[in-house]
């Protein structure tokens, strides 16, 4: 891949954030985790991630409000959303995630190889 791409992961569940940043780190990715959304946008900025993966359905500060927020203040950074759903549904946060300024999402559950597919493609 070249130079190390650093990919911000920001997800509530500490299983799914950490599985999915393995699976990242496998693929050669380097990797900072965040448990919600303000957390994430520090780590964003104090890590200069080239990539953020924001769930969409987080306690505090959803994912939609990040994506909005990231996008102002990091426009280059590549944003993946992703979401289980939740009263609206998968389709329909992503759908209105991707208006909001996301560059592509993943609906859960996903294939590790999916995912990680996803985020080579927005390098």
């Amino acid at each position: 891949m070249g130079k190390t791409v650093t990919v911000c992961v920001i997800d509530d569940d500490h299983l799914v954030r950490r599985t999915m940043c393995e699976a990242l780190e496998g693929a050669g990715f380097a990797t900072v985790e965040a448990g919600d959304g303000d957390e994430g946008l520090k780590a964003i900025e104090r890590s200069r991630a080239h990539v953020a993966v924001i769930d969409i359905i987080m306690p505090s500060r959803e994912g939609l409000d990040v994506i909005v927020e990231a996008t102002r203040r990091f426009p280059q950074l590549k944003i993946l959303a992703i979401s289980g759903g939740g009263q609206m549904g998968p389709t329909d946060y992503l759908e209105l995630a991707h208006q909001l300024g996301a560059h592509d999402t993943l609906a859960k559950p996903f294939r590790n190889a999916d995912f990680v597919d996803k985020v080579k493609r927005l390098v």
